[in-house]
């Protein structure tokens, strides 16, 4: 937005570190909600970001104070590289992808 106002490069720059320190804090407190929030609270269901094997802040430092836990991300993740689970998601991508070109284009 800085930018495309004709700002200053520095208030560019301010504008631009601003804005990751402020979405920084705002995905630590989602990353905690996470553990800790109701589905009603949170609007999605809790314990997204697990049930998807997104590894955020709360589990990397308890895998800090259990390092035993990195043997079990580990393990779930050879099991991810076993499946169909990626070239699936990118099928998936692919098909909302077109799914948004035949909206634009009709």
């Amino acid at each position: 937005m800085a930018l495309s106002s004709d700002q200053t490069p520095e208030v560019a720059l301010f504008a631009f570190e601003y804005g990751k320190i402020l979405g920084l804090a705002y995905q630590f407190v989602d990353d905690v909600l996470d553990f800790t929030g109701t589905s009603a609270s949170l609007g999605k269901g809790s314990l997204s970001d697990i049930r998807q094997v997104i590894v955020t802040a709360p589990i990397l430092f308890a895998m800090e104070e259990f390092p035993r836990l990195k043997w079990v991300i580990q393990q779930a993740l050879e099991y991810l590289w076993k499946s169909r689970g990626i070239q699936r998601t990118k099928e998936l991508a692919i098909k909302h992808a077109n799914l948004v070109a035949a909206a634009i284009d009709s």
